[in-house]
């Protein structure tokens, strides 16, 4: 598959929050810090954690057939070393880096981080691909959560009946966004671009 076909593979086909559920939890969203600060730290977390689940995988679990352990690898060794390298480099980069390293500790256990990993390195790509991949997932998940903040806002401001209020309006939508981008599969993409 050609680059352009893994950039759009992993923003809409394979879009960790729309078609596989995952980021639903505060980690990944934001909570109390900034967005921007989240997006960085989630942009480097998957970097990261796809590089080096990859090498893992290639290096080790597949030569000896031991590819079921992917997700062990990646809550034994890939996690571990993530949270160690970003608190090490909080200490030493001082406090203007200190509040970004730190969220990089936090989003390092979010499962986002945790599935795109997963998606990315099954998926049979090179190291290229895997952090294209990896950097294009994280773009298709903001998107995906951009537009359903952007329609929960509008669902409030809206009239409709009260029992769809609130949660129900908003897995409706969620819903809906997700055939939407259902539409757009990994076959369909790799036939419109290679």
């Amino acid at each position: 598959m050609s680059w352009v076909g893994v950039i759009l593979v992993s923003t809409f086909a394979s879009n960790a929050l729309l078609s596989y559920g995952l980021g639903a939890c505060d980690a990944a969203r934001g909570g109390r810090h900034g967005s921007l600060r989240t997006g960085i730290a989630l942009l480097a977390s998957t970097f990261v954690a796809g590089i080096l689940l990859w090498i893992i995988s290639s290096l080790v679990l597949k030569p000896l057939g031991l590819r079921g352990f992917e997700i062990i690898a990646l809550a034994l060794v890939v996690v571990p070393v993530m949270r160690y390298v970003s608190s090490f480099l909080a200490q030493k980069v001082g406090a203007a880096g200190e509040g970004l390293f730190m969220r990089v500790d936090e989003v390092s256990l979010s499962c986002v981080v945790f599935g795109i990993a997963l998606i990315v390195t099954r998926q049979g790509f090179g190291p290229v691909e895997v952090i294209l991949a990896s950097l294009s997932s994280v773009a298709g998940y903001s998107a995906a959560t951009g537009l359903l903040g952007a329609i929960n806002a509008r669902l409030e401001l809206s009239d409709i009946p009260a029992p769809l209020k609130g949660g129900p309006g908003i897995l409706i939508s969620a819903a809906l966004v997700s055939m939407a981008f259902s539409v757009l599969d990994v076959d369909f993409i790799a036939r419109m671009v290679g």
